[in-house]
């Protein structure tokens, strides 16, 4: 009996902390004091927001919330729903080492074998018509998928965290035909690295839809910084343009790029672009990204139409 009992405590204790290493899966919000709230809280005070971890979900919370959906392009509410859940799991993730990395091995790729997961063999069970015990199922070993040799990051520099998203102040809006040097999408790259980030590469994407303006019916597509200053000459855009270019974004600083064409004799349609980026850490040499999540960031949606294509579809 005391045995039992023992095994009863060290299982309970297991329990409770296989559950606090993640966020539950309920809503978080304004009002609730936790030590979910507190876990939560901590996770966004290592991304470099001001806050308190004390475990409350007050006024100031739910702010430095909004800031962190900002950033990484979630829908704006001050709630950790599902959504921002996933990418406070996802931080959670990449923070945690198993073990100290030598500093010989600091930004060097470390490759680790692709091993299949064990599968247990099914129990026998018992036919609930005949009372006959069945043979067990067959044990079907998934085919390996190969993965991505992982970087070995310096947790001094935290360089996994260099973010794109679309720039949320430039918003949705319409423009006629025949508007040359026209802003047709922007975004923020923000570097939450401790080393500067030399960016050597963008991919301009334009999105198709059944309404898309086609590319032929735009030209001179060139990519301007935060001042205005164009990063590279003009070209003929196509669905998928790489763009050479050479910028370094310092630590903490946020950094604009808008992308710019013609817009040419198209009545009607729509414009999105989407953007993606290659950089490399100046101290590191650790190359970007390193989180898939943040590529194929999509910009805004610019609506094509004259006086009267405007009319007669908001009549529709």
């Amino acid at each position: 009996m005391k045995k039992y009992i023992g095994f009863l405590i060290v299982l309970s204790v297991l329990v409770g902390f296989s559950s606090a290493q993640a966020v539950s899966n309920s809503v978080v919000q304004k009002g609730a004091k936790s030590a979910e709230v507190k876990t939560i809280q901590t996770v966004l005070k290592n991304q470099g927001y001001t806050i308190n971890p004390d475990g409350i979900f007050g006024a100031k919370t739910e702010d430095v919330v909004k800031k962190f959906q900002a950033a990484k392009g979630l829908t704006v509410t001050g709630i950790i729903d599902a959504n921002t859940k996933s990418v406070i799991d996802s931080i959670t993730a990449i923070n945690l080492a198993p073990a100290p990395v030598p500093v010989s091995q600091v930004g060097k790729y470390i490759p680790q074998a692709i091993v299949a997961p064990a599968v247990k063999p099914l129990p026998r069970v018992i036919d609930p018509t005949g009372g006959k015990t069945m043979p067990p199922l067959p044990t079907v070993t998934p085919t390996p998928v190969p993965t991505p040799l992982p970087v070995v990051i310096d947790p001094n520099t935290k360089c996994a965290l260099v973010l794109l998203s679309k720039n949320t102040s430039y918003a949705n809006r319409m423009v006629n035909p025949h508007t040359p040097n026209f802003k047709i999408g922007s975004f923020n790259i923000a570097n939450n690295c401790n080393e500067p980030v030399r960016i050597t590469n963008l991919n301009v994407g334009i999105v198709q839809s059944a309404f898309s303006v086609p590319t032929s019916d735009l030209s001179n597509l060139f990519v301007k910084d935060v001042s205005g200053n164009a990063l590279n000459s003009q070209i003929q855009p196509t669905y998928d343009n790489n763009i050479a270019v050479d910028f370094t974004v310092n630590p903490g600083i946020t950094f604009g790029v808008s992308v710019y064409a013609d817009i040419g004799t198209s009545i009607s349609g729509t414009i999105q672009t989407s953007l993606d980026y290659k950089g490399v850490g100046t101290t590191t040499g650790l190359s970007f990204p390193v989180l898939s999540s943040v590529n194929h960031t999509l910009g805004q949606v610019i609506t094509v139409g004259n006086a009267n294509t405007i009319k007669a579809n908001s009549a529709n």
